[in-house]
């Protein structure tokens, strides 16, 4: 008899745990987003670097096909050897190079080379007056789609194994988040500058967002470690979880007082 209550709360723990809603607890809202970067240094420099690159990878995303149809009388052919090119190039970066590049240089320093890659990609994109040199920006993105690979490693090792989950989501957040303030931002300056005589200057925008992200990435540790980050988001898990089976405890004993 003194064992049951233990094996009761036991039982009621595995149950609990074994529901599909308590796989996820955490629901990604602004809200939520913003309290996860205010509990870690890392990911409130990373959340940075996230803003300002993914707003500039927008500005091609979402313009560039209009603009060299409009700009470069591009046809369908055209346009889809270009999109092969870049699809080519981001196969071979993230299938290949990064395999090498982030164990060899570091997640740093390949986040920085991929983030001057992509300035260099807009600056091309910008100040094109053929088409082979747009052609030639598509080699940029080779170098460009190291950042993400490379960002993710960090918050992996930056922070606590039970945290990896909460951290990237709170990352794609805020990807999710320049999915509708780039196109919108850039859409509007196509628009604006395409009768001028610099049509591509939204390229040079998104090439400055680029540059911003990479003077933001000085700010990362060199070798990516855990640090105070790491501790303060398992202690954070720690008291959750702590703070959960308390709960789960009176639930029990309370049903067991009623019986």
């Amino acid at each position: 008899e003194k064992n049951r209550p233990k094996v009761t709360l036991v039982d009621h723990v595995m149950a609990k745990r074994m529901r599909q809603e308590d796989y996820l607890p955490f629901q990604m809202n602004p809200l939520e987003t913003l309290k996860v970067f205010s509990r870690s240094h890392l990911l409130f420099r990373v959340a940075i670097i996230v803003f300002l690159y993914y707003t500039g990878v927008w500005a091609i995303v979402s313009t560039l096909m209009i603009y060299v149809t409009r700009q470069f009388a591009f046809t369908q052919m055209m346009v889809g050897q270009l999109l092969s090119a870049f699809g080519v190039c981001t196969m071979f970066a993230e299938g290949v190079l990064v395999r090498i590049m982030v164990p060899r240089l570091g997640e740093r320093l390949t986040l920085q080379i991929g983030l001057l890659g992509f300035a260099c990609q807009c600056i091309t994109i910008g100040l094109a007056k053929d088409t082979w040199v747009l052609y030639l920006s598509m080699l940029f993105s080779v170098l460009s789609n190291l950042v993400y690979p490379a960002l993710s490693s960090m918050v992996s090792r930056g922070v606590g194994p039970n945290q990896v989950g909460v951290a990237l989501g709170a990352m794609n957040g805020v990807k999710a988040l320049t999915e509708g303030f780039g196109p919108l931002c850039f859409g509007a300056l196509l628009f604006q500058f395409e009768d001028t005589r610099l049509p591509g200057a939204p390229y040079l925008i998104a090439a400055m967002f680029a540059i911003g992200a990479l003077l933001a990435s000085y700010s990362l540790k060199e070798d990516g470690s855990m640090g105070r980050d790491g501790v303060e988001m398992e202690d954070i898990q720690h008291e959750e979880e702590a703070e959960g089976l308390l709960d789960t405890f009176l639930k029990v004993e309370g049903t067991n007082s009623e019986g």
